[in-house]
């Protein structure tokens, strides 16, 4: 048979004494202050998700608001690109029709000019008509002679329209 010594005996019961008092006020504060570590890490995470869902969300605004800002300026620009065109087609409409008046006005000053110059012209001829009608009155002729008092005058005249 096993024969149990006492100090084995003591031993095995200074074993749970020391067991049970380490226990009680070494593992259990050592427990306690683990549990409220554990406690405040899970707080942190807590937290830290939290924020996490918050920049996720103020992320997910920015891109709203940027999303939202491209739409405004692409918008505004094709707006005012129209107004470009608008005011491009306004300006040549406007240059077509003061070139139009220009035009006209010059067209009108042109058959004008040109009206005086056929009055002059023929205010000329006239006057040669009647220089022509008095020199060859002035001089008795017969057909030859006048044939070349007409020579004459045309040589005249053309040498005149030389000169100017």
């Amino acid at each position: 048979m096993l024969s149990v010594n006492m100090s084995v005996v003591y031993t095995v019961i200074n074993l749970l004494i020391l067991y049970v008092f380490f226990r009680k006020f070494l593992f259990g504060r050592v427990e306690k202050i683990l549990e409220e570590r554990r406690e405040q890490i899970e707080g942190v995470n807590e937290r830290l998700d939290e924020e996490l869902n918050k920049a996720a969300e103020e992320r997910k605004r920015f891109e709203a608001e940027t999303k939202q800002l491209e739409e405004t300026k692409e918008s505004t620009l094709a707006e005012w690109r129209g107004r470009g065109f608008e005011e491009y087609n306004r300006i040549i409409e406007e240059a077509k029709v003061e070139a139009g008046r220009v035009i006209a006005d010059a067209r009108k000053e042109a058959e004008t000019e040109t009206a005086i110059s056929r009055e002059k012209n023929q205010e000329a001829i006239k006057d040669m008509v009647i220089d022509a009608a008095s020199y060859i009155s002035g001089k008795s002729a017969d057909g030859a002679s006048e044939s070349a008092l007409y020579d004459a005058f045309i040589r005249e005249l053309n040498a005149s329209e030389e000169a100017s």
